[in-house]
């Protein structure tokens, strides 16, 4: 979808929701661009704009995200002692 078609899309959408539903739409936006950019977004402001299903859903998500995370973490030995002799033959 180019720029255009969105924004034709999003002004469509726009008409067929309440005024509620826009302000939650758009405050929704502004959090999912900032956390694109990398900045973080407090919990609160989560919860605020996310209804229970969708939060119990994110911090599921980031629950596997932090283990998947811890896995990577433990490298295989073999790989240690890999980078331990790559490591030193760079240094050589």
């Amino acid at each position: 979808m180019n720029k255009l078609e969105y924004i034709n899309c999003q002004t469509h959408l726009s008409r067929n929701l309440t005024a509620d539903e826009t302000k939650s739409l758009t405050k929704l936006e502004a959090i999912a661009d900032k956390l694109q950019r990398g900045v973080n977004v407090q919990n609160r402001q989560l919860q605020t704009w996310l209804n229970k299903e969708e939060y119990e859903q994110l911090e599921y998500e980031w629950q596997e995200q932090l283990e998947l995370r811890n896995e990577l973490k433990d490298k295989p030995s073999d790989l240690k002692r890999y980078e331990e002799k790559l490591k030193q033959a760079t240094f050589n």
